[in-house]
């Protein structure tokens, strides 16, 4: 693990800071974009070892997933998508994306293609 200079370094240059909370890495995002913000105000709260946590929604955990499209945010794309498809809120994914990216950019054809269909009504 760094330093706390070197974690200062990577919240001015990345926006986040990364911590060790007994064995699982947390990142903590700090919000420098207006989407980020709406990001906060969506948020849900569970509990951990009966204190209340914040989480980002899954929606939204995707499409910050989308915006930094490493590697691994692909595979965890797919991995949410396949898992939580039918209870995510698909109008918002596509439409926050469509308000994010440009109208060419080819993630909106990526979550298209990601997406297993809807189930039937």
């Amino acid at each position: 693990h760094g330093s706390m200079e070197q974690a200062l370094q990577t919240s001015r240059e990345e926006h986040v800071i990364r911590l060790d909370y007994h064995g699982m890495e947390v990142e903590v995002f700090l919000p420098f974009l207006p989407f980020h913000h709406e990001v906060l105000r969506r948020r849900v709260q569970h509990p951990v070892e009966g204190v209340p946590a914040y989480f980002v929604t899954a929606e939204d955990l995707v499409i910050l997933k989308f915006l930094f499209h490493r590697a691994k945010d692909v595979a965890d794309i797919q991995a949410l998508l396949a898992i939580q498809a039918e209870r995510l809120d698909r109008t918002y994914l596509t439409s926050t994306l469509q308000t994010l990216l440009p109208v060419d950019d080819p993630r909106h054809r990526e979550l298209a293609q990601w997406l297993p269909p809807p189930p039937p009504p």
